[in-house]
C-alpha cells in the first residue's frame, strides 16, 4: 500500500504542477516562438556581363545589390585583370572568371588561368568553363575537375547548362532531365569541393497578334517545369543550385517594365529552393538591328532596368539570411479558384500534392507555395502570385494550417511582419510579381 500511495502522490504533484503552469501567463504558448536566425548567410545575386573594368564600374555594381560578376578572362589583360579582382575585392563582389567554351579543352589556354594564381584575390569564388555545352562535352568537361581542384581546391567548378528548349540533340537520350541527371552523375559527381547546378532560362514573353497588331505578354509554360527538374536533381544533397533571370530583350523576350518583372522571377526561382541567381544581362550594348537591347548597364549608361534590378535585390538581401536557413522540400502548385488556367502546372513531374504543416491553400490566381524546413524543424514557406507581372494582377492567397499553428513571421518584399493565426488560417494578398516567405510555428 505504501508503494501504491507514493506513486499516486507523485502523480498528483505532476497534475498540479502541470495545471499550475497553464495558469501562469504565456505557459501555454510555450512552443509558438518564432524563430531567430544570425545574419551570416548571403544569397548570390550575380550578373552575365561583368562591370566596366573600372573601380566606379564596380561601385555601381554593388550599389544595386550585385555580388558576384562572371568575368570573361579573354577580354583583359593581366594587369587589367589584377585591377578588376582588386576593383570587386574593394566592393564586396565575387568573381567566377570564364574561360570561354573553345578553351575548355585546350590545357595550354586554361594553364595560363591557373597560372594567374587568381585565390591570392578574396574576390575570386571560382571558374566557369563551359557555357551550355551538350551531353557530349560532359565527359571532357569532368576531365577538367582534377586540375582545376589541384589549383583551386576551395574554388568553385562552374558549368552553366541548356534550358529544355534547346535542341535536342544538345540534351541527348532522355530530353531535359536525363540531361541534368547525366550532367549531376557525370561531372558533379567527380566534383570533390563545392557543388553547382547552373542553367538559364528566359521566361518573359511576348508576342503579336498579325491581325491587331496587339502586343500580349506571357510566362513560357515550360519554365515551371525545368526549375522542377533541376530542383528536384539537388533537393536533399550538397548540391547549390543556381539559375539566371531575364533582365534585356531579346528575340521574342520582351524587356523589364518594373521591379516586379524582377521580383517574380526571382520569388519563383526561390520557391524551388535556388540559392543563387544571375542577371542576363548586366553590362552590354544594343544589337545594330534592334533585336536585343541593352543590358542593365551600358558602359557608364545606366538604364531603367538597373533600378528595377536593385529594388529586388535589395529586397532579397534584408531576409537571404533567413531564406538561406532552410532546407528545401519541394513545390506545390495551387489552382486558381477564379477558374484561370494554368498549363504549367500539368507540366511537373515533381510537384508536392500536400506541404508539411498545411491542411489547406486556396488562391484567386494561380499561386506556387514553396515547403522549406530549418534545422530546428520549424516549417518555412515561399508562397507566390503566379501570374504574369506585366497583367497587374493582385492575388489573394488562403493558407489553412494544421491544428497548434498560432504563429507566422511573413517576410514581404523583405521585410518581416509578425502575425497571430487566428483559427488556423492566413491569408495574404499578394500584388503582381510578388512572393512571401512565410515562417510558421
Amino acid at each position: 500500500m505504501k508503494k501504491i500511495k507514493s506513486v499516486v502522490s507523485k502523480l498528483l504533484v505532476t497534475v498540479l504542477a502541470a495545471s499550475f503552469a497553464l495558469m501562469l501567463p504565456g505557459c501555454a504558448d510555450a512552443e509558438s516562438v518564432l524563430p531567430e536566425y544570425t545574419d551570416d548567410k548571403t544569397m548570390t545575386l550575380g550578373a552575365w556581363g561583368a562591370p566596366p573594368p573600372t573601380k566606379e564600374g564596380y561601385e555601381t555594381f554593388a550599389a544595386a545589390g550585385f555580388n558576384c560578376a562572371f568575368q570573361d578572362f579573354r577580354q583583359l589583360t593581366s594587369s587589367a585583370l589584377h585591377d578588376v579582382m582588386v576593383y570587386a575585392e574593394e566592393t564586396g563582389v565575387k568573381m567566377w572568371i570564364q574561360t570561354g567554351n573553345e578553351s575548355y579543352n585546350q590545357p595550354d589556354i586554361i594553364q595560363k588561368v591557373y597560372d594567374e594564381e587568381l585565390d591570392q584575390y578574396d574576390s575570386f569564388d571560382g571558374i566557369n568553363f563551359y557555357d551550355e555545352p551538350g551531353a557530349v562535352r560532359f565527359e571532357e568537361i569532368a576531365e577538367l575537375i582534377p586540375d582545376f581542384e589541384k589549383n583551386y581546391s576551395d574554388g568553385m567548378f562552374i558549368v552553366n547548362l541548356f534550358p529544355s528548349y534547346a535542341d535536342g540533340s544538345y540534351l541527348g537520350a532522355g530530353g531535359f532531365e536525363g540531361y541534368i541527371t547525366n550532367y549531376v552523375e557525370k561531372v558533379l559527381g567527380r566534383v570533390s569541393g563545392r557543388k553547382f547546378l547552373s542553367f538559364d532560362y528566359y521566361p518573359l514573353m511576348t508576342e503579336t497578334d498579325p491581325s491587331t497588331g496587339k502586343s500580349e505578354n506571357y510566362v513560357a509554360d515550360t519554365w515551371l517545369s525545368d526549375l522542377d527538374v533541376v530542383s528536384n536533381a539537388a533537393k536533399f544533397t550538397d548540391i547549390e543550385t543556381h539559375c539566371f533571370s531575364q533582365t534585356r530583350k531579346f528575340d521574342s523576350n520582351r524587356a523589364l517594365t518594373s521591379a516586379a518583372d524582377v521580383r517574380f522571377q526571382y520569388a519563383v526561382s526561390m520557391a524551388y529552393g535556388f540559392k543563387g541567381i544571375s542577371a542576363f544581362m548586366y553590362n552590354a550594348a544594343a544589337r545594330p538591328d534592334g533585336s536585343w537591347g541593352e543590358g542593365l548597364v551600358n558602359g557608364s549608361k545606366i538604364n531603367p532596368e538597373y533600378y528595377y534590378a536593385k529594388e529586388a535585390n535589395e529586397e532579397v538581401l534584408k531576409f537571404d539570411h533567413v531564406y538561406l536557413s532552410f532546407d528545401y522540400l519541394g513545390t506545390m502548385p495551387v489552382q486558381a479558384s477564379s477558374g484561370t488556367s494554368c498549363p504549367a502546372f500539368m507540366m511537373l513531374r515533381h510537384k508536392l500534392d500536400e506541404v508539411d504543416g498545411v491542411d489547406t491553400v486556396e488562391a484567386e490566381e494561380p499561386a506556387l507555395v514553396g515547403s522549406f524546413r530549418d534545422k530546428e524543424d520549424n516549417n518555412g514557406y515561399m508562397i507566390v502570385n503566379y501570374t504574369e507581372p506585366s497583367d497587374k494582377l493582385s492575388n489573394t492567397v488562403t493558407v489553412n494550417f494544421e491544428k497548434g499553428i498560432s504563429k507566422a513571421r511573413v517576410y514581404r518584399k523583405g521585410v518581416p511582419e509578425d502575425v497571430e493565426i487566428k483559427d488556423g488560417t492566413l491569408t495574404l494578398d499578394l500584388e503582381s510579381g510578388e512572393g512571401a516567405f512565410v515562417i510558421a510555428v
